[in-house]
């Protein structure tokens, strides 16, 4: 079973599904070093990326490069850069980690047969995976909506049981 690191907030229902089916196509357990994010959280893990990287490593990560200059800015002021983060969430910008709909896995403690299987798995679940060097990890962006469809493959189980109990009730009156 995929396991968390205990400061990654797994809460979505796309989250939680994603994971749950990436783990049915995998033969290892994979190890989710972040999940949902606040704008404090967020900032700290672009923090992280201006230490090792500075703004051209931000600005290589995020597509909007305003958001990723703003938050540069802020740099290394966290309640400033979470404002800014904030911001830009509210407007339908930033990470999608700020919505629940992306997770990030390790990759330091794999093979790059097992990076690349992780991979594969989460595009054929619709999902875009990026591997990020700095740090080094997985970044998976879910597709919003992703955990309606789980609705069908949970109905499954339960119409068998019905049809179970009917059939037992049918034949055990004959």
């Amino acid at each position: 079973m995929w396991t968390q690191a205990p400061s990654a907030i797994i809460d979505s229902p796309e989250q939680m599904l994603f994971l749950d089916n990436l783990q049915a196509r995998l033969s290892f357990y994979p190890y989710v070093t972040s999940g949902t994010r606040t704008p404090e959280t967020q900032a700290r893990a672009m923090f992280k990326k201006i230490q090792l990287g500075g703004l051209e490593e931000l600005l290589k990560t995020y597509s909007n490069d305003n958001y990723a200059r703003d938050v540069y800015a802020a740099f290394p002021d966290n309640a400033a850069a979470a404002a800014v983060i904030a911001k830009y969430r509210d407007k339908g910008y930033g990470s999608a980690h700020l919505r629940g709909l992306s997770v990030d896995l390790r990759t330091r403690d794999r093979t790059e047969d097992e990076i690349r299987q992780m991979i594969e798995a989460s595009i054929a679940l619709g999902a875009n995976a990026e591997r990020e060097y700095t740090p080094p990890h997985l970044h998976i962006t879910i597709p919003a909506g992703a955990a309606p469809h789980a609705a069908p493959a949970l109905l499954v189980p339960i119409v068998i049981a019905i049809l179970g109990i009917l059939a037992a009730n049918y034949w055990g009156t004959r």
